[in-house]
């Protein structure tokens, strides 16, 4: 598998994203088990569910030749939707997590690599998506 198809793939980056580190005061765990827990309607978990099925739609169901504007628009919005659920995740739990997730190093480090996991998914796209609009041919 080439490079870029395997960081321009969006497994990479729900994987990093569901496994991301949260400390509580108490209790700490992976990302994905605090979504279990959350209520049905919340910002944070519909937020988290149209983020993953849209990035997953799109790479399923989306053709990069005929659609690829769309594809990188779409991308970069699940990647937006994803990190928003985080973001209301820790403001609607206030300094509860905040506190234990951010004074700890793993939960930091996790939180860097799926950011730096999350911009280059979306660079790689974008350099896909510029080769297509020049003629390019994706192998």
């Amino acid at each position: 598998m080439q490079l870029s198809m395997f960081f321009s793939s969006p497994y990479l980056v729900i994987v990093c994203f569901l496994t991301l580190i949260i400390s509580g005061e108490h209790v700490g765990g992976f990302y994905f088990l605090y979504l279990i827990a959350a209520p049905v309607f919340s910002i944070t978990k519909l937020s988290c569910s149209f983020g993953l099925l849209l990035l997953l739609f799109l790479h399923h169901f989306v053709n990069w030749r005929k659609h690829s504007t769309v594809k990188v628009l779409g991308n970069i919005t699940g990647v937006v939707l994803l990190f928003a659920s985080v973001y209301y995740f820790f403001k609607e739990s206030g300094s509860y997590n905040y506190s234990g997730t951010f004074n700890q190093t793993v939960p930091i480090i996790t939180f860097w690599f799926t950011g730096i996991v999350a911009a280059t998914f979306i660079l790689f796209n974008v350099c896909i998506w510029i080769n297509i609009r020049h003629g390019k041919v994706l192998d």
